[in-house]
């Protein structure tokens, strides 16, 4: 199975779509409706292998051909994983840092309601997939 069903979301839309949401509530839900339009991430990539670490909520990630695809069991962080892999789409899926990637949170008016470890998890998710990495 290849990353085809995880195509990365239009980053201009989905940006638009966050800026126009009613404050924490409306983008809450928009993080929720991302994450309940993700595909099923298969089972065979929810193993150790594909297991991210310094995530407090279980994150898994699949890399290929530069591009990747993560999941999480959390619908807010499949929702927040989304967005980053959208905003990397839009940056090319050029190598990156993850302080950059990041920025995808400001973006969309998440950064400020990050806690500490939320948001410590999305810099390890963004400091995995931000450098080229060969994945088999």
């Amino acid at each position: 199975m290849n990353l085809d069903a995880w195509q990365p979301l239009d980053w201009e839309q989905l940006e638009a779509r966050f800026r126009d949401a009613r404050g924490w509530a409306g983008r809450q839900q928009l993080l929720v409706q991302l994450a309940r339009e993700t595909p099923p991430f298969p089972d065979a990539w929810q193993d150790d292998d594909h297991a991210l670490e310094g995530c407090e909520a279980r994150v898994y990630c699949r890399r290929e051909d530069g591009r990747w695809a993560a999941w999480s069991p959390s619908l807010l962080i499949t929702g927040m994983l989304r967005i980053l892999q959208a905003y990397h789409a839009h940056l090319g899926f050029a190598p990156t840092t993850a302080a950059s990637l990041l920025e995808a949170m400001e973006r969309t008016g998440l950064a400020d309601r990050l806690s500490r470890s939320r948001r410590n998890g999305l810099l390890s998710v963004a400091r995995s997939v931000a450098e080229p990495q060969d994945e088999a």
